[in-house]
């Protein structure tokens, strides 16, 4: 293309509009590998598109040559490519996008199947461990323990409330406070971020 000004002041040209090489470097972020994609041994490059663009001629490379991957693989982007998704085609922030499902299903599900084929602790321990839990805090002290008391005693109190009854899942059915906190802080998040984008644009 030819040479801008702000080439010249940046040494890359001597004079503006005489004609020059740019190069720009896309891609490389590596799909399967928690580290980089490098190069075995020299690079090898092979052209694979050529195209007029506005100013000059853009000619787009790719490596032909081995690569090596660093780092721990990664299983959860083999099971993404597994199921259909053209991982190749998407850009950085896409790909680290879909981590997060991974990052906050699999663990639970990690530990519901360990958890069927470990052995479990004591009853006694797990009741007062999630009775406790289920329990409603009382603002008055003396009223909170005497809650805690009776699910202590009767540990059993809140089981009609599980979303798989007869079952050690420990998931409680939502109630009406419970949707309507969860709206609440939605609506919280989404005010923070809208005025965050409100307070950047000040001044632009």
């Amino acid at each position: 293309r030819a040479a801008l000004p702000l080439d010249v002041s940046r040494g890359k040209a001597s004079a503006a509009g005489e004609p020059m090489t740019e190069t720009k470097r896309r891609g490389g972020v590596a799909l399967f590998w928690t580290g980089s994609v490098k190069p075995i041994g020299d690079e090898k490059l092979k052209e694979i598109d050529r195209r007029k663009v506005p100013g000059g001629e853009e000619v787009v490379y790719e490596y032909d040559c081995e690569l090596k991957g660093s780092g721990r693989l990664r299983l959860d982007m083999l099971i993404i490519d597994k199921l259909g998704l053209n991982l190749a085609s998407m850009d950085k922030a896409a790909i680290k996008t879909l981590d997060l499902p991974f990052a906050t299903v699999v663990p639970f599900i990690v530990m519901i199947l360990a958890s069927l084929v470990t052995k479990p602790n004591s009853k006694e321990a797990l009741d007062r461990l999630y009775v406790k839990m289920k329990t409603p805090v009382d603002p008055d002290p003396a009223g909170d323990r005497a809650e805690m008391e009776k699910s202590y005693a009767q540990p059993d109190r809140f089981d009609e409330r599980k979303l798989f009854p007869g079952s050690s899942l420990e998931f409680q059915r939502p109630r009406a406070v419970d949707f309507w906190g969860f709206i609440v802080c939605f609506a919280i998040c989404f005010g923070i971020i809208g005025l965050a984008i409100l307070v950047s644009g000040i001044g632009s």
